[in-house]
């Protein structure tokens, strides 16, 4: 294929096909051969009136190389039908691509994808294909298209990695690979797939994540709720036609034991542990948040110091861990108001509001203000840390750190066996 350039009424330069760049060479000759086998396999001994097999097979191993991600994407949707082009009814064509690109993964059907999970149980590693048409059943169609639709429209490497960790949002998004860069080098050399769906629909990955059985680590929020009986304008207990009181409502609420509180977070409640109550959840031990290759980590404890006096805070989300777990650092690094004569970063938006909290004398107003902060937009508390702090010196909250490191774990053997195979190879 030649271009030419237009060079303002002179004379046109052409560029000659041979200066191409690999990439189009390849998508050229990939289509022109998939054209060729398909005429030559209609037409095979057509004078002879013999008739063609009536299957055809064709096989194209990673057709990604030299290939940019649009080019892949387009690739994967247009060869098929390529091939098939003017082909008889009677006929049929089966394409076979193997790959290891994410981009030619996400734009087909799970019912078209086989997956070849390595097994290293057994004396000798093998590889088992996975049939993911097989993934979801009658009862989950819902599931499978939010989870089809969620791997094409986001950057999903989830096929391709050593394990994956499920977020709450972007805050986390953002940070954890800070976390782990600088405080777990063994698990930053794997591959690691960070998904952010939120709590209320990590859960629908759940046959997903068991189908391909990868390493999973959850890291979610406690998001706990109080039940509200509601009331009137005066005060008073709605009644139901029955002199009942009304349907109860759940509302937000600081986590605390012994509450008689519950968890809005469905991937806690119907995926693992199944835990609804937050009592709960607080006294799971920590071998109890394991389940084979799944983990859950959510927010527990934290030892702060509020006017010389020791106290014990359960953090609502991963911000509140966040800031508590790094007060001090972050007050000495952030501003609250502006002042010129200040070097320090200003703060906004959830960390400010977290920031003015510390003006409160009373404990109690003092974690409800802060509390409170997560009203505003919660990803724009990561930007501040990313923008005014060294990610190195910003302290993980333990909660995270237990799962990482039980990721981290999970992987090694994982990563002992490829190291092994590629010193035998070397």
């Amino acid at each position: 294929m030649r271009f030419k350039i237009n060079n303002d009424g002179e004379e046109e330069i052409r560029i000659p096909e041979g200066l191409n760049g690999l990439g189009f060479r390849r998508l050229i000759s990939i289509t022109l051969t998939l054209i060729d086998f398909r005429e030559t396999w209609l037409r095979k001994n057509k004078l002879d009136q013999e008739p063609i097999e009536p299957l055809h097979l064709v096989l194209i191993e990673e057709p990604e190389a030299h290939l940019h991600a649009q080019v892949q994407q387009v690739f994967i949707k247009k060869a098929y039908e390529t091939l098939c082009l003017g082909q008889p009814s009677h006929c049929g064509t089966q394409l076979l691509v193997s790959t290891h690109s994410s981009y030619l993964a996400r734009e087909l059907d799970f019912s078209n994808l086989r997956y070849f999970k390595r097994k290293n149980s057994d004396a000798i590693p093998h590889a088992e294909v996975v049939d993911l048409s097989r993934t979801f059943d009658e009862n989950s169609s819902q599931n499978e298209k939010f989870v089809t639709r969620y791997i094409r429209t986001t950057h999903c490497d989830l096929f391709f990695a050593n394990g994956v960790i499920l977020v709450e949002g972007d805050a986390e998004r953002l940070l954890l690979p800070h976390f782990i860069k600088n405080h777990f080098p063994k698990l930053n050399s794997s591959y690691i797939s960070i998904l952010s769906v939120g709590g209320a629909h990590a859960h629908r990955l759940k046959n997903l994540i068991e189908k391909l059985a990868l390493p999973c680590l959850i890291i979610t929020d406690l998001d706990s709720v109080r039940m509200e009986i509601q009331t009137d304008e005066d005060g008073n207990i709605k009644m139901n036609n029955n002199n009942n009181a009304e349907k109860v409502k759940y509302k937000k609420c600081v986590p605390l034991p012994n509450a008689n509180q519950l968890t809005n977070n469905d991937t806690l409640k119907t995926w693992f542990p199944i835990k609804e109550k937050i009592d709960d959840l607080l006294s799971l031990k920590y071998e109890d948040k394991t389940n084979g290759n799944i983990r859950v980590s959510y927010q527990t404890q934290v030892s702060l110091n509020f006017n010389d006096e020791n106290k014990i805070v359960f953090p609502y989300t991963f911000e509140e861990s966040i800031y508590f777990e790094n007060r001090t650092w972050i007050n000495t690094i952030f501003k609250k108001d502006v002042d010129k004569d200040d070097p320090r970063i200003k703060a906004t938006g959830v960390l400010l509001k977290m920031m003015k909290a510390e003006g409160c004398e009373d404990f109690n107003d003092f974690r409800q203000s802060i509390f409170s902060a997560l009203e505003s937009n919660k990803v724009d508390m990561a930007m501040d840390l990313i923008y005014g702090l060294e990610p190195k010196d910003l302290k993980t909250p333990r909660y995270i750190v237990e799962g990482l490191t039980w990721l981290e774990n999970k992987i090694l053997g994982i990563d002992d066996l490829a190291q092994g195979e590629a010193n035998e190879v070397c």
